[in-house]
């Protein structure tokens, strides 16, 4: 069929091209844990108004050897729109991890982990490769920083953990772990859409 006979088509039956929204599927106590989050960040920001400005906002994107699909140009026609929402886990295939983080206006990294994250390399990273990318950072600014990092495996490690609690203290750096041996105070939300 050519381009122009679908065309007709869809004009015929009065169809529209809608685009799916791919979203991290989110699960029942997610909600609460993200309202948490947000009652924490407002009280601390009423202590100090510069709070935002402390926290080092980290996360990894796994980029895969796979081919993707560039689903820009994928549309789905009917006559009413669907408001379809397709759930995607995009870490769950080989690539190669990339870590960025922004403090304020500095864009820190970005740092390539060879092939899959664990907490070995993670915890090596945080040790000797951190240090380095925070050179160009004020003192003032790394003594008053602020560990921000979400829920990967890697991150949850007792070893990381412990580290982040020598180098950070309890109560600068959140994750997403409760209730546990070395657990941030502040509770990042689980699948945020960080």
């Amino acid at each position: 069929m050519t381009y122009w006979a679908v065309q007709k088509v869809a004009k015929k039956h009065k169809y529209h091209s809608y685009l799916a929204n791919h979203v991290q599927q989110l699960l029942a106590n997610d909600n609460e844990r993200r309202l948490n989050f947000i009652a924490h960040c407002m009280l601390k920001l009423d202590e100090d108004s510069k709070f935002l400005t402390k926290i080092l906002w980290t996360d990894e994107a796994k980029f895969h050897n796979n081919v993707q699909v560039n689903h820009h140009n994928t549309h789905y026609w009917n006559d009413s729109n669907p408001h379809w929402i397709n759930e995607t886990n995009k870490q769950v295939r080989w690539g190669v991890n990339v870590w960025c983080g922004i403090i304020k206006n500095h864009l820190i990294g970005s740092y390539f982990f060879d092939e899959n994250l664990n907490g070995n390399k993670y915890h090596d990273f945080l040790k000797n490769d951190i240090p380095i990318l925070l050179e160009n950072i004020s003192l003032e600014q790394r003594l008053n920083l602020i560990w921000q990092q979400d829920g990967a495996p890697a991150h949850n490690t007792l070893a990381v953990r412990a580290y982040l609690n020598e180098v950070y203290g309890h109560n600068n750096w959140f994750g997403t772990l409760e209730l546990l041996v070395w657990s941030p105070t502040i509770q990042w939300p689980p699948r945020s859409p960080d």
